[in-house]
């Protein structure tokens, strides 16, 4: 039964994001190859508070929330929006080699939320 558990709130999981993803690309038409960079950006950030704070699990959500936003206006900024679109694509897949270039080398980081 854990196993089944486990399924249905992985495919709620993709759901969510693939519904986020349709926002950006369906309704606004600006392709995305960096959709990952910010969900995982909440990610990191949401199991990090979750360790050190030992907080409630809405304000874990909401630092999280304000983490992403954070390093999503550092790697966007106000110039992202005034590209067009094919500039667009390459300014995305710009905004991603940052956020990747932090995540990567700082495993340290990533193996130290399994210590308990």
């Amino acid at each position: 039964m854990e196993y089944i558990l486990h399924i249905i709130i992985l495919i709620c999981i993709y759901a969510i994001l693939s519904l986020s993803l349709n926002l950006l690309v369906g309704y606004t038409g600006i392709l995305s190859v960096a959709h990952a960079v910010f969900y995982g950006v909440r990610a990191y950030v949401a199991a990090l508070i979750a360790l050190r704070l030992d907080s409630p699990f809405l304000l874990n959500l909401i630092l999280a929330m304000i983490g992403a936003a954070i390093i999503g206006a550092v790697c966007s900024g106000r110039w992202f929006f005034r590209v067009l679109d094919s500039e667009c694509l390459i300014l995305d897949i710009q905004r991603q080699h940052p956020v990747s270039g932090i995540w990567y080398p700082a495993s340290g980081i990533c193996e130290r939320i399994y210590d308990y």
